[in-house]
């Protein structure tokens, strides 16, 4: 992974165009994983009822490119950034795309689960709060210590 020269996070939230379904996000999420690893991106991608909340961190130029594809995608609509900042360490450095679905059973059975993991995926509960998007991707740092 890259240094932390440069070191660069993005997150934003993105509905899906068309219906996808739990096994179709994981699809997706392996061929991102594998993609990613190869650019040095890591990161965790979030999934409730067709929306999606993404951070990808790497290196500043290959974030912000990656992100520009993102927002051109197809698949994706409504696209909103929450965050863009420079980071000093990766939140998610084991995961070249971790992935939860938050609506799962197994998700909502891990220790800690509450009632804040329910709050939806939407810009409308996320835009212009930056605390309230770092504490929800707090809940899954632990995670990715492997």
């Amino acid at each position: 992974m890259s240094g932390t020269k440069d070191l660069h996070q993005i997150v934003y939230i993105s509905t899906a165009t068309t219906a996808v379904g739990r096994e179709e996000a994981i699809a997706q999420q392996m061929h991102f994983a594998e993609n990613n690893k190869r650019r040095a991106i890591t990161g965790i991608l979030l999934y409730r009822a067709g929306n999606f909340m993404q951070v990808i961190e790497g290196d500043k130029t290959v974030v912000r490119e990656l992100y520009t594809k993102i927002e051109a995608d197809p698949r994706h609509q409504d696209v909103v950034q929450l965050l863009d900042e420079p980071i000093v360490e990766r939140a998610f450095p084991n995961w070249s795309m971790g992935m939860e679905d938050l609506d799962s059973e197994e998700t909502r059975a891990k220790p800690g689960w509450n009632a804040f993991l329910t709050t939806p995926l939407t810009a409308r509960e996320f835009f212009g709060k930056p605390g309230k998007v770092k504490r929800l991707l707090d809940c899954f740092k632990h995670d990715n210590d492997t």
